[in-house]
C-alpha cells in the first residue's frame, strides 16, 4: 500500500475528492483515477466493481463487473 501511494496519482496530496453513492454503511470516494471503498458494516456488501482492484485489507471477490466487499474491509481501485 505504501508503494502504491507513491505511484498512483490519485493517492497524492492536493487533489480534490468526490464522494460516490454507495450502499448503506459503505463510504466511497474518487479522485484522479482512484476509488476507495470502505465497508463499515459487520456483513459483506455487494457493489459494482469501480475498476481494477489494487489492494484491500481482506480478500475481495471480483467477477463480471461486481465485487463483494467483506465486513470491515477497505479496498483501493484504479479506474
Amino acid at each position: 500500500a505504501l508503494a502504491l501511494r507513491r505511484e498512483h496519482p490519485g493517492l497524492g496530496a492536493g487533489t480534490d475528492l468526490t464522494w460516490l453513492e454507495a450502499p448503506e454503511g459503505v463510504l466511497a470516494f474518487t479522485r484522479d483515477g482512484f476509488v476507495c471503498t470502505a465497508n463499515t458494516t459487520g456483513t459483506a456488501v455487494h457493489l459494482p466493481a469501480p475498476g481494477t482492484l489494487l489492494v484491500a485489507n481482506s480478500p475481495v471477490a471480483v467477477a463480471d463487473g461486481a465485487a463483494v466487499l467483506p465486513a470491515d474491509t477497505t479496498a483501493w481501485w484504479s479506474v
